[in-house]
């Protein structure tokens, strides 16, 4: 069995492990709340631009130090995308669409850290130019997932039901 070492992960291995659950789950929880669609192969996708519109209401109810501080951080050091260009990998500012609302944009941000972590190789120390910052990054995104789960009875109730099926 192959396992990456320990010496080339930026962060360590369980955090990595706890932000891959907490998310995969986050994301589950958003389908099975009601904000679902049909992918491109029938496949059940989030429909988080539905959930971006529900979810700007329900943040305006409660509110706290942390998660204010987490949501300017991915505001201020969004994820970035990894890109391809002239045969070489990069890093580019992951911006998302200009009509997108503030809730969309800060979700974007939330899932770029996901996909950091599962397709970008961010975490990997040597394609990581700064591992404290990749870590700040999944703490923030974490805070921003535990605060929507919180913020939302239906969301929560589907993050701590037992997956369907």
């Amino acid at each position: 069995m192959f396992i990456v070492p320990e010496h080339v992960l930026s962060a360590r291995r369980d955090e990595l492990g706890e932000f891959f659950l907490i998310f995969s789950r986050f994301e589950f929880a958003v389908k099975a709340a009601g904000y679902a669609k049909q992918g491109g192969w029938g496949e059940a996708k989030a429909d988080w631009d539905a959930f971006a519109l529900v979810i700007a209401d329900e943040l305006k109810t409660q509110g706290s130090e942390e998660y204010e501080r987490a949501a300017a951080y991915l505001s201020s050091n969004p994820p970035k995308s990894q890109t391809y260009k002239d045969g070489k990998l990069g890093w580019s500012n992951q911006t998302g669409k200009e009509s997108w609302s503030a809730e969309r944009v800060l979700l974007f941000r939330v899932q770029g850290v996901r996909n950091n972590l599962m397709h970008g190789a961010k975490f990997l120390a040597p394609e990581s130019q700064d591992a404290d910052r990749d870590q700040h990054l999944m703490a923030a995104a974490t805070c921003i997932i535990e605060r929507l789960v919180n913020a939302s009875p239906s969301l929560r109730e589907a993050f701590f039901s037992p997956a369907v099926g």
